[in-house]
């Protein structure tokens, strides 16, 4: 676990987590995905968005399928419920920020147990790298982004949290550790996010109390 010590950059009362590649083990074949389409290169989401009408329709249908048939098979990576239960346990609020669609969401989290104060996908905002989900999520928990952490495995969750005004948290794996600069922090475990939380407020430190006194 890398970053900062207590006092720099304030309390945390929430922690946002990125689904795909974070919470849950990278399974969608993206090249797969746009050799269906017909896309060469590029950024699936975006490309959609820029499309014709008829492309676009054609384009998200084949989307879903394979993010639906990814949430029937998907697995959580080690520590997901540890670091779950460990906020939780700690009065610190959760949210799910997520470029996957409402429906295959809902159904990863339903397969798994999963449960948050708040869930973001491009459905409700704007796909991250944006910061627009960040701040969604940021209202939905009543929380200031200033106060919030992301967790994520991507440029894109470290963009948008840098965007948002929201300290960054990258969870490493062989594919994300060339965005260690971008982020503020790092685990190699998600449970280390419990850890991070509680070195961050400090000694003594109660959330719950510092929620009452007028946040």
């Amino acid at each position: 676990m890398t970053g900062p010590g207590p006092g720099q950059g304030g309390v945390v009362r929430g922690v946002l987590f990125d689904m795909d590649g974070t919470l849950t083990r990278a399974s969608l074949d993206f090249d797969a995905i746009r050799a269906e389409m017909g896309i060469s290169e590029g950024t699936i989401l975006e490309y959609l968005e820029a499309a014709p009408e008829e492309e676009r329709r054609r384009g998200f249908s084949i989307l879903e399928r394979h993010e639906e048939e990814a949430a029937r098979t998907s697995e959580l990576n080690p520590g997901v419920t540890e670091a779950l239960a460990g906020l939780a346990a700690r009065a610190i609020k959760t949210a799910l920020i997520t470029r996957n669609s409402r429906r295959s969401t809902d159904a990863t989290c339903a397969m798994h147990g999963m449960s948050f104060d708040a869930a973001v996908t491009r459905d409700e905002a704007a796909p991250k790298p944006s910061a627009e989900p960040l701040l969604l999520g940021a209202g939905l928990l009543g929380i200031p982004p200033v106060e919030l952490l992301i967790v994520g495995d991507h440029r894109y969750d470290l963009e948008a949290g840098r965007e948002a005004g929201v300290r960054s948290v990258l969870f490493l794996t062989d594919a994300s550790r060339r965005f260690l600069p971008l982020a503020d922090y790092s685990v190699e475990r998600l449970a280390e996010v419990v850890d991070l939380v509680d070195r961050l407020n400090g000694p003594g430190c109660c959330v719950a109390h510092s929620a009452r006194r007028g946040r």
